[in-house]
């Protein structure tokens, strides 16, 4: 009776354990279920937008990952942004990658994000969620105006607060133009006294252009987004 006693209750535990495996599932990954995992990393069916836990200059010399330090500038950005996506399962797969929100003088940042040529004018449909599973936009033409919610969180879903992001951005979505330049010499430079600069916390058209600049040598947090 004891034998029959303890594999009954090692059914009921194994049991117990495989049917609360979504739930755990849901609490880490509060925006959408994971589709799967590939070497311990888990992916979702979502599209996420987050504030980077880290800041940079404007140059873009800074990133927590080593394997991005061959790169400069925007890639650089761009590197960093996946590996911190793929490091906290934001990722659709083993290959999606996050680009930065930045636009340069050769390229704005919704078709650098798009991985289309300057001027890009494709609307892609889907939502963009924050990593507290709140949606930001319902196509990707909202990043052109103004939010639903404020992205404000990083990639470890902490609330970051307040203050600036660096994007070189108009609030449509394309480089900010004027003199001197307003993109940091294209995010490869700390000498430039004006770096465009949005609110990570204001969801109207400053999440992303606050109309105002800052000296490129000091250091701001980046958005990262979900390349579509």
């Amino acid at each position: 009776m004891k034998v029959k006693a303890i594999v009954a209750l090692i059914s009921v535990l194994f049991f117990y354990r495989c049917n609360n495996l979504g739930l755990l599932d849901k609490l880490e990954n509060p925006g959408g279920a994971s589709s799967g995992s590939s070497g311990g990393e888990k992916f979702t069916t979502n599209n996420y937008i987050f504030v980077s836990s880290w800041t940079t200059q404007g140059d873009m010399s800074f990133t927590p990952f080593a394997e991005c330090n061959a790169d400069t500038g925007p890639n650089k950005a761009d590197c960093a942004c996946s590996r911190a996506a793929a490091a906290n399962g934001l990722r659709r797969s083993s290959t999606h990658v996050f680009r930065a929100w930045l636009s340069t003088t050769s390229s704005d940042a919704k078709c650098r994000v798009q991985g289309g040529p300057n001027g890009c004018m494709t609307n892609i449909s889907g939502t963009w969620y924050n990593t507290q599973g709140q949606a930001i936009v319902n196509n990707f033409n909202g990043f052109e105006g103004t939010l639903m919610v404020e992205v404000r969180y990083s990639e470890s879903r902490t609330d970051v607060g307040p203050d600036l992001v660096w994007t070189g951005t108009s609030a449509t979505g394309g480089t900010y133009t004027g003199t001197p330049d307003h993109t940091c010499t294209s995010w490869t430079s700390t000498a430039p006294t004006d770096g465009r600069v949005g609110n990570r916390t204001d969801p109207s058209g400053n999440w992303v252009n606050n109309a105002s600049a800052t000296a490129c040598n000091t250091t701001q947090r980046i958005y990262c987004v979900a390349a579509p």
